[in-house]
């Protein structure tokens, strides 16, 4: 096997293929399928400055060729399609508990009032929701729920594209209670 050294004193040629990319090879090997003499013959070191001035763009020429992609489609609208049916069989108040992680405890609802956000769960359906609560709403559920009695929560939310608000009582001692859904409209897509 050839030194640094010795290789430098040998002479090259530069090859191009047929996407316009560029090597060197050894001028006195057969020259490998599917690349060409670019005319270009001499120390290692020249054919590779040659090779740095005249490779300018090193995508291949099928891709510097390329169409432009096409512009991103729009996302395509929804439909508008009313009320869902979960959200229709939600409608009508029913039994309900609040879900803590591993359990409900006043200190996760503490915790989940905390962050704007109670979890709740339809008995009938098994449909757990996040229900969003904010301004008085939520006041009146953290008042309520320090005074270890009912506690009314109401908060919006979107459920199978459509917006609603959750209205619902919730005993604070067992996590139990009863509640419903209110439809408001189709959710406009994001």
């Amino acid at each position: 096997m050839a030194s640094e050294s010795d290789e430098d004193r040998r002479t090259y040629v530069v090859v191009v293929n047929g996407e316009e990319q560029y090597s060197i090879w050894l001028a006195d090997q057969p020259i490998p399928n599917g690349w060409t003499d670019a005319g270009k013959r001499g120390a290692k070191a020249e054919c590779l400055d040659h090779i740095e001035k005249v490779w300018t763009d090193m995508r291949p020429k099928s891709v510097r060729r390329a169409p432009e992609a096409p512009p991103k489609a729009e996302p395509t609208t929804r439909a508008r399609q009313g009320k869902n049916e979960l959200v229709g069989r939600l409608e009508r108040d029913q039994p309900i508990s609040l879900v803590g992680r591993p359990e409900p405890s006043r200190d996760e609802l503490r915790a989940q009032l905390d962050r704007g956000r109670i979890f709740v769960r339809f008995d009938e359906t098994g449909t757990e929701l996040g229900v969003k609560l904010a301004g008085s709403a939520l006041s009146t559920a953290k008042s309520e729920m320090e005074a270890a009695g009912r506690m009314k929560v109401e908060g919006e939310l979107v459920l199978n594209y459509n917006r609603v608000t959750f209205v619902g009582e919730v005993d604070v001692k067992t996590f139990r209670g009863t509640g419903h859904l209110v439809y408001v409209a189709d959710a406009e897509p994001s």
